[in-house]
């Protein structure tokens, strides 16, 4: 598989139809902002593997359009003091699994990482994250909606190797549930095997508040209209990932909200 180097900020389209194992590589250079749009009506397997060179300054946002069950294997490994923002939008309506690893393969290496997805079907996500040098620093952030009969899993793994001083990991998982047939699990670990570093691990999962819908209603919102202000607004903070560039953050933002629109019907 050939690696291609990227130094601009680009996007990049791959469709589901060229093959039902689609493999790309990236050695990311300099100052880099990429956007990976999945489009397509058939099953696919797509294998990412991204290393960012030193110093580079990195952000992904990966926008997921393809129209049938899909398989996600990425790979980053986060050479010294990199800079590295991954962002997920996974909104379409079909079956998901994702399967990540991030390396924190160089000292001061810096990774942030948000997922948002919508769901009424199966979706998986297995994350793991390993810091394999001093003085690196994750957050792995995660924000799932299930309606329906669907189900959403967040399997997140974290690990600080001996020897990695001065190290933080931290990981956030949230999955809104929205009736008794829509299903969640979160599964928070971390693995530290040195003693001076930050770890923490959050992991909430549950249905809207009756207290904080009510309220919204007495302030005259139906009750659809104020689940789908909590709904977007738990869903947003993915688009702090592109909040420079207006544009694409409006395109954003505009997604999110048909989607729950779509998904509240």
């Amino acid at each position: 598989m050939e690696t291609i180097r990227i130094n601009d900020s680009r996007t990049v389209i791959i469709t589901s139809g060229e093959s039902e194992q689609i493999s790309r590589s990236y050695l990311i250079d300099g100052q880099v902002k990429l956007v990976i749009i999945l489009n397509g009506r058939n099953e696919t397997t797509l294998n990412l593997q991204v290393e960012v060179s030193a110093g580079s300054v990195f952000t992904m946002l990966l926008i997921n359009h393809n129209e049938q069950a899909m398989q996600l294997n990425d790979s980053y490994r986060l050479l010294s003091d990199s800079n590295s923002t991954i962002a997920y939008c996974q909104l379409n309506n079909y079956p998901l699994t994702v399967n990540s690893r991030y390396d924190l393969a160089g000292e001061g290496a810096v990774l942030k990482v948000q997922n948002a997805t919508v769901t009424s079907v199966d979706k998986h996500f297995y994350q793991y994250t390993e810091h394999s040098e001093r003085h690196t620093a994750a957050q792995i952030n995660n924000y799932g909606i299930v309606m329906k009969r669907g189900f959403c899993n967040f399997d997140v793994r974290n690990r600080i190797n001996k020897g990695c001083h001065g190290s933080e990991t931290h990981q956030t998982s949230r999955i809104l549930t929205f009736d008794s047939k829509s299903k969640g699990k979160i599964l928070p670990v971390l693995y530290i095997d040195d003693n001076d570093v930050k770890a923490s691990h959050a992991a909430t999962m549950g249905q809207p508040e009756a207290d904080q819908i009510f309220y919204m209603q007495t302030r005259g919102l139906s009750r659809d209209d104020a689940l789908k202000l909590i709904t977007i607004g738990y869903l947003m903070p993915i688009t702090e990932v592109v909040k420079d560039d207006e544009e694409l953050c409006q395109k954003l933002m505009e997604e999110i909200e048909s989607k729950v629109n779509q998904c509240l019907k």
